[in-house]
């Protein structure tokens, strides 16, 4: 294979790599903005969880000042019922005493259901707390890890850089000004291998007379995707 395909193949491999150290510098980022977003929505969930607990607190708190007065109402019945004059009189309190009874039952049943439902909500806010505290714990820990992370990668990134750099110094002429125009617009995406008889990059056919020229060693433009495609080792390891 010729020096210069040999170079190309070479320039192609450090943009890969560089390609992929960038990927993951914004894999980083990315996973923190998603982990933040997490524990805003675990936090907003906790929020309304004990807003729950604290309006069910307020409601219990009205019904059992509600039922309480309704005692107080009933024993003044019942003592109305004992002082009656007449069979009416005493009727119309009997009656009114069983009212009472009844209202209250329903009232202390709905108390009931409330310190229920508040004890069931407690149980829910201590487990979106707990999941809030883990989310917490995880974001630090990857805050720790990305930052740790992206200080290797940016020297990798910037060794990388001045390698490309050097490889593209190494062509001539027309092909290093392509070279230098594709890769500053499309970095990695700049070059592709010959798959067969399709451009690499966009799998694109290419004709019999582009082939032949790549065949002799010689990169060709995709018509289709603008990539400079060159002959893969594999095509013919003898040239």
């Amino acid at each position: 294979m010729s020096d210069e395909v040999q170079r190309m193949r070479h320039l192609h491999s450090l943009l890969k790599q560089k390609a992929e150290v960038e990927a993951h510098l914004e894999r980083g980022p990315r996973l923190l903005k998603q982990l933040s977003a997490q524990i805003d929505l675990a936090r907003k969930a906790l929020s309304d969880a004990k807003e729950e607990v604290l309006q069910k607190k307020i409601e219990a708190d009205r019904k059992q000042l509600q039922l309480r007065e309704r005692e107080g109402k009933l024993l003044h019945h019942q003592a109305q019922l004992n002082a009656a004059k007449s069979n009416r009189e005493f009727q119309i309190m009997k009656d009114q005493i069983a009212a009472d009874h009844q209202a209250n039952s329903v009232l202390s049943d709905e108390i009931l259901e409330l310190l229920e439902a508040i004890d069931g909500l407690g149980s829910l806010v201590k487990e979106r707390a707990t999941k809030l505290n883990e989310l917490e714990n995880e974001l630090a820990r990857t805050e720790k890890s990305v930052a740790e992370k992206k200080l290797a990668l940016s020297e990798n990134r910037t060794r990388l850089e001045m390698d490309i750099h050097d490889a593209i110094e190494g062509f001539l002429g027309e092909v290093k000004a392509n070279l230098k125009r594709l890769i500053s617009a499309r970095g990695e995406e700049s070059l592709a291998e010959l798959n067969g008889t399709s451009c690499g990059g966009c799998n694109t056919q290419l004709t019999a007379q582009v082939r032949d020229r790549i065949d002799m060693n010689h990169a060709m433009t995709c018509p289709s995707c603008g990539r400079l495609v060159y002959k893969p080792e594999s095509l013919n390891p003898f040239a």
